[in-house]
């Protein structure tokens, strides 16, 4: 894979464009009334709502397999393929910045990181802080996500159709979402001077309840007597609004600015690499904050995301003049 020389903004958008997948969350939702345990199909199989977006999508991804084949053609780029002798010079991009490359890296896997944990942190805070029952916890969810993608949507076409490019200082946007990140942090932390509690019950109601039980379950989270609810819709709509902006704009930017650092050259391998910062970002990123939910709270978890994206602004910052486009040369040929 290579970036035509120089990446554009149109082009880089539309290669970051997989993340549009915005119609499966509003799925979610069209599928909620179906409830739950839903229609039986076969023995033990039930299409309800929460197995039938993933049925969809199955189906979905099974069309998707042979358009692929047929439609997906694969053309470089960029780069001049010649063979031939007669040419007289040509165009030898020097080695990247590898410390420029590993602060993308790390900037996609921070970035990963936070958007992973913030889809799970959003069905637990439903749950917990906002006594949501499981219908509502999906439908809420769901249609925040959607929001989200709507709005990322929104960004990202604002991006093809308009050439930031000639008013965007991608280093600068980077570093400026990231800061978004720690807004919507700021804006949704759980302060102690908050007024009210959370709802809560036993180990003993659970058994009692003869229907669903909702809150936050003090038998099994110890934190949930001493801390007091975010509003929901405070909650809610800054992630709709803050993180949808900062996501979709973070991606456009730093995906131009790791194209432009890297050159004109074949980029699939360091692509891929920025692409595996980010999987390792959703992998460890719910891992440690559900641990870190259950035992402290999601006060712990923000203190965690605040720290990880501040000392990202802060690389960024330190190595603000070595992330740059790499520079052409011209050299004669041996």
């Amino acid at each position: 894979m290579t970036i035509a020389l120089w990446p554009s903004n149109q082009n880089v958008v539309i290669l970051v464009g997989r993340f549009l997948a915005g119609v499966g969350s509003t799925l979610q939702v069209i599928f909620t009334p179906i409830g739950y345990p839903g229609l039986q199909i076969y023995d033990k199989l039930f299409l309800n709502l929460y197995t039938t977006p993933a049925i969809v999508a199955v189906i979905i991804d099974l069309i998707c397999f042979p358009l692929i084949v047929i439609f997906f053609k694969e053309h470089y780029a960029g780069l001049a393929e010649s063979s031939s002798t007669d040419c007289i010079q040509k165009i030898k991009p020097p080695k990247p910045d590898m410390m420029a490359s590993w602060l993308c890296y790390m900037t996609r896997f921070t970035q990963m990181f936070i958007d992973q944990n913030l889809e799970l942190i959003n069905s637990l805070f439903a749950t917990t802080m906002f006594a949501y029952t499981k219908a509502q916890v999906v439908q809420a969810t769901a249609l925040a996500q959607a929001l989200f993608n709507g709005l990322s949507f929104i960004s990202y076409m604002s991006f093809i159709g308009i050439n930031f490019t000639k008013f965007v200082n991608h280093r600068i946007l980077t570093i400026a979402m990231l800061g978004v990140f720690i807004s919507f942090h700021l804006i949704t932390f759980p302060y102690p001077f908050l007024s009210g509690n959370i709802q809560t019950y036993t180990n003993k109601d659970a058994q009692n309840a003869t229907t669903e039980l909702v809150g936050c379950n003090i038998d099994q989270l110890s934190w949930c007597q001493h801390i007091a609810p975010v509003n929901p819709y405070i909650y809610f709509g800054a992630f709709v609004v803050l993180i949808g902006i900062a996501f979709s704009n973070l991606t456009v930017s730093l995906s131009t600015l790791f194209a432009e650092i890297l050159g004109p050259r074949r980029q699939g391998t360091q692509q891929g690499f920025l692409q595996v910062s980010g999987g390792l970002g959703k992998m460890i990123g719910p891992l440690i904050a559900s641990y870190l939910f259950t035992h402290y709270g999601p006060r712990v978890v923000w203190y965690m995301e605040i720290l990880l994206v501040s000392m990202t602004i802060l690389l960024l910052s330190v190595f603000y003049k070595r992330m740059v486009p790499l520079q052409k040369k011209v050299y004669p040929i041996t």
